[in-house]
């Protein structure tokens, strides 16, 4: 005879210790239990039917088949059908679903496994009809309806249970599922994912205030045996706003790296820390919707509110009999559905769910997303505003520590203005990597030197002020090196003096040739003081092309449109030669990149006309040259194989004229950083000598350094500029002129860069788009013995530090 066993035994023996917890975790463990200890003289399939969705809905089992399998499994080990069986469950193992790797895999559990759990049991319960024959048919078994009362109203009376049954426990295990997104150990699951976390009790990070700080304490970080930072001490205080700056490849962007997964001891478990690096995936959501989707929790409140409203409407119209016909079963059914519900739209009230939209949808056109393009699917967008949108989700998402690397560079100026006064509004901790300076100036209120030595320092205040403040000290330290070298001198000397004379006394003496010998020694190990520099000096050298007399290029009523499309700009009339100095502003899509291509060929004007000078030669920077660089290659192979006439010391002392020295030239390219990329597309490009450079954002990926050394190189290069850049510390350095590109026109602007920033921010401010930024005060600080070593001095901008000479002029 096989042996029975209690319900708990068959479930650790089929499902295993694992499933199990699962069930215990979504809180059904027991009331499966006591239904299988109840049931044992209950038909098979009437329990099987009961059990198998609550296996589906806990993600025990994947799909209904594998739910029924199971289920058979329980019942058949639950009363001996299996004698001797192992431990295992002796059924095909069905494909489980894991969370690891996957931050929205709770929201898969709530939408999907919810909707499926709605079809199913549509289909099970199929539609009822008790006619005065007392027949029942349904989609199901008769048998479940069947017992020995065969009344039509037990009948009636049965199903009804039934269904009562099956609602409440769906019911509740969508429940359960609302809670598990409230746990403390789901919650610390998602501290790292791009979602919103609802922290019950509000504070995100489980405060406010110093329980969000980042005490960081004798860090390291090593990077594949190479030892980025050494034993830095460093505290990132609640509310501050950090500039992370340093030379490219110091290691700013594996710092944030490393911050975002928590792999340095004192950062608290329950603070969401964010780092935005990649664009969204490809999807068929719209932009909106992909935003509103990192809100897992109110998503799922919508769903479970959705259903009990429509679980409500469908009894009600199903049972169009008065109120005195309902039972007590059916008024304590309805009044714990009202409650449920009423919990559902307390905890969206609470999240601030309604204003979501209205939230998202702001940050998105400030980014540059109009209505429609918000409505549109990711998947219709370029790489450049994907990243917009994954910009616009870590902003919605609002984390306790957003760490941002270079968010400036697929923004057009007008974003750009827009974020900076977003991001001034900021009360949670922020730290941005960026190459613009004024964008730092906007934002920061303080900045993080990575420099080469493998530490991170803390200065107060904004770039300008830790380039002036840093300034002042290291005046400072050199002067009280040369007041110690000077007294070092004055001991040296005295020494110094004194052995010559004692070597001048003795050096006949017999008795004394040993402490003669001595002294000549010591004269010849003392050192002379070491020159104190700073870093290389940085340097873009651009060669000087042959003169051409103007006009080098004209347009004349230039217009131009996209087939079936209307004119991006009409009556054009500009002119570049070799002393321009122009600078193309305005937001995107308004056709500067298209303007171009018209003036380097790539496209023919719709009207009007381009005249060139007959030997013209052009040279035009974008990130599409970048990316276009063979990364298996090195500097010097991509080199010769674009110009296979040149001999290799040329191009050697061509790529160290851009700050390719040395062995950087012959490193392949998938090793260098961004800046140095950038490095070689410019050497490529310069190696021509072209009379006209245009560039389309040149400053992305380089440091602060190396921008500053560009902007010395353009001033003195003696070939004509045209450049589009967010870069406003660039413009306004660079260019004397400002052409401006405005829906269906591109004409001069008369005045400066300053002024049409102003105009700009002032246009915003009056459409609204600037409302949610206002300046933060009250932020904390840290203490910072240091910080009173220096007074810190008046702002005004420091002369540049760095000497760039253009090659063939000699220094002065």
């Amino acid at each position: 005879m096989p042996h029975a066993c209690t319900a708990s035994v068959a479930l650790d023996a089929v499902l295993g210790a694992e499933r199990v917890a699962k069930l215990a975790e979504a809180g059904v463990d027991e009331y499966i239990t006591g239904m299988l200890d109840d049931g044992a003289g209950e038909d098979e399939a009437d329990l099987s039917a009961t059990l198998g969705p609550l296996l589906l809905d806990t993600g025990v089992a994947e799909d209904e088949a594998a739910a029924g399998t199971l289920s058979l499994a329980i019942l058949r080990k639950l009363r001996g059908a299996i004698e001797g069986a192992p431990a295992a469950a002796p059924v095909e193992e069905p494909q489980l679903r894991k969370l690891a790797g996957h931050g929205v895999s709770m929201f898969e559990l709530v939408a999907a496994d919810e909707a499926k759990a709605i079809a199913e049991a549509k289909a099970e319960i199929g539609e009822v009809r008790v006619n005065l024959n007392t027949t029942i048919s349904h989609g199901g078994p008769v048998n479940t309806l069947i017992e020995e009362d065969c009344s039509e109203e037990a009948m009636a009376r049965r199903f009804k249970q039934a269904r009562r049954g099956e609602k409440q426990l769906k019911r509740e295990a969508r429940r359960e599922k609302v809670r598990a997104m409230a746990r403390d150990e789901f919650m610390r699951e998602l501290t790292r994912e791009p979602v919103v976390l609802h922290w019950r009790g509000g504070g995100g990070g489980g405060g406010t205030g110093s329980a969000c700080d980042i005490l960081l304490k004798g860090i390291s970080m090593d990077l594949g045996g190479m030892m980025l930072l050494d034993d830095v001490d460093l505290t990132l205080v609640h509310g501050r706003k950090y500039g992370l700056i340093g030379r490219n490849g110091v290691g700013k962007t594996t710092f944030l790296k490393f911050l975002s997964a928590h792999q340095f001891e004192g950062i608290p478990e329950r603070l969401q820390v964010l780092h935005i690096e990649q664009e969204v995936p490809s999807s068929q959501l719209s932009v909106l919707e992909t935003v509103l989707a990192t809100d897992l929790e109110r998503i799922a409140l919508l769903a479970e509110a959705k259903e009990l409203e429509e679980e409500a409407a469908s009894e009600g119209a199903s049972e169009a009999a008065s109120e005195a016909s309902k039972t007590d079963e059916d008024l304590a059914d309805e009044a714990e559905r009202l409650a449920r519900l009423k919990e559902v739209l307390e905890r969206l009230d609470e999240i601030d769910s309604a204003t979501a939209p209205s939230r998202a949808g702001a940050i998105l056109s400030g980014l540059g997303f109009d209505a429609a393009m918000q409505a549109r699917s990711v998947a219709s967008f370029s790489g450049g505003w994907r990243m917009r949108v994954a910009l616009a989700r870590a902003l919605f998402i609002a984390p306790d520590v957003l760490l941002l690397d270079e968010p400036t560079n697929h923004l057009d100026l007008h974003a750009v203005l827009w974020l900076e006064t977003y991001l001034q509004g900021w009360s949670k901790t922020l730290v941005v990597v960026s190459h613009a300076r004024s964008f730092l100036n906007a934002v920061v209120t303080d900045i993080l030197h990575f420099a080469g030595d493998k530490k991170i320092t803390r200065w107060k205040g904004d770039y300008d002020t830790f380039e002036t403040t840093r300034s002042e000290r290291l005046r400072q330290n050199e002067r009280m090196r040369d007041a110690q070298a000077s007294r070092m001198r004055d001991a040296q000397d005295k020494t110094r003096a004194h052995m010559e004379s004692f070597i001048q006394r003795f050096r006949a003496s017999a008795n004394r040739a040993a402490m003669v010998q001595s002294r000549i020694k010591a004269l010849g190990r003392m050192e002379s003081l070491a020159e104190i520099l700073e870093d290389p000096t940085l340097r873009f050298s651009f060669p000087d092309p042959e003169p051409l007399s103007p006009p080098v290029l004209q347009l004349a009523n230039v217009g131009f449109h996209y087939e079936g499309q209307a004119p991006l700009f009409s009556k054009v009339h500009l002119g570049l030669d070799m002393s321009s100095r122009v600078a193309l502003v305005g937001p995107n899509g308004v056709g500067k990149s298209t303007l171009l291509k018209i003036i380097t060929g790539e496209l023919e004007p719709t009207v009007g006309s381009v005249t060139r000078h007959g030997r013209l030669r052009m040279g035009r920077f974008t990130q599409h040259h970048v990316d276009q660089l063979d990364l298996s290659l090195t500097a010097l192979e991509a080199f010769q194989k674009a110009f296979p006439e040149a001999k290799p010391l040329e191009i050697r002392a061509h790529l160290g004229g851009m700050g390719l020295g040395g062995n950087t030239a012959l490193q392949r390219m998938s090793t260098l950083s961004g800046g140095q990329k950038s490095r070689v597309a410019f050497a490529q490009i310069m190696w021509q000598r072209p009379h006209l450079l245009l560039l389309d954002e040149p400053t992305n990926h380089l440091d602060l350094d190396a921008v500053e050394a560009l902007i010395h190189a353009l001033v003195e290069c003696s070939c004509g500029l045209l450049v589009i850049s967010h870069d406003a510390h660039l413009v306004s350095s660079i260019c004397e002129e400002l052409w401006v590109a405005e829906p269906g026109t591109v004409a001069i602007f008369k005045g400066e860069f300053e002024l049409y920033r102003k105009q700009q921010l002032k246009l915003a401010r009056k459409m609204g788009l600037l409302h949610m930024g206002k300046a933060v005060a009250g932020a904390r600080d840290e203490p910072d013995e240091d910080d009173e070593a220096v007074p810190t001095p008046p702002p005004p901008k420091p002369a540049a530090k760095i000497e760039i000479r253009p090659a063939g002029k000699p220094k002065s």
